[in-house]
């Protein structure tokens, strides 16, 4: 079959699932096999839907994650946020996005310990969403502010292999 005729069916399937909202992740993961298959090796699309899950997170770097999120947890039951979060509503609440700065900082400085993007995001967006949204923040733009900064940690593992 044309690769060009592969594509355009697997783009229309793609865009099916998801206007009948399938999740995402589901979407292109079958989206995916159906393009495989259509290129003439069925086994190999077998195989491929089968392993590569498997294969992608069954690595040591991810066995971090859940202690990570774990002493994020600990942290905000303990109510430590709420004390620091008072602390640069203080010192920098005057200036403008301040409490904002005090989040990326706090984010850049648990991601370069940890290096991991993934508990980052997690962590501050128990440990920070709530506070921001306390301290007169939308919870959008929150929500975004973590998420962009919670992706420091790969920026800073990256940086400091150089």
């Amino acid at each position: 079959m044309d690769p060009i005729a592969i594509l355009l069916i697997v783009l229309a399937f793609l865009t099916v699932l998801l206007v009948v909202e399938t999740p995402v992740a589901m979407a292109l993961a079958l989206a995916g096999f159906v393009g495989v298959t259509l290129t003439g090796n069925p086994s190999a699309a077998w195989a491929t839907f089968t392993a590569v899950p498997y294969s992608d997170t069954a690595v040591y770097t991810l066995a971090v994650v859940p202690m990570y999120i774990l002493m994020g947890m600990l942290a905000y039951y303990a109510r430590i946020p709420e004390d620091i979060y008072t602390v640069a509503a203080r010192a920098l609440g005057r200036l403008p996005g301040g409490m904002g700065a005090a989040t990326v900082l706090a984010c850049a400085a648990f991601a370069s310990v940890n290096g991991s993007s993934v508990a980052t995001a997690a962590t501050f967006a128990k440990l920070s969403v709530g506070q921001m949204i306390k301290h007169g923040y939308k919870p959008a733009y929150a929500a975004a502010l973590v998420a962009s900064a919670g992706t420091l940690g790969m920026i800073i593992l990256r940086a400091s292999s150089w």
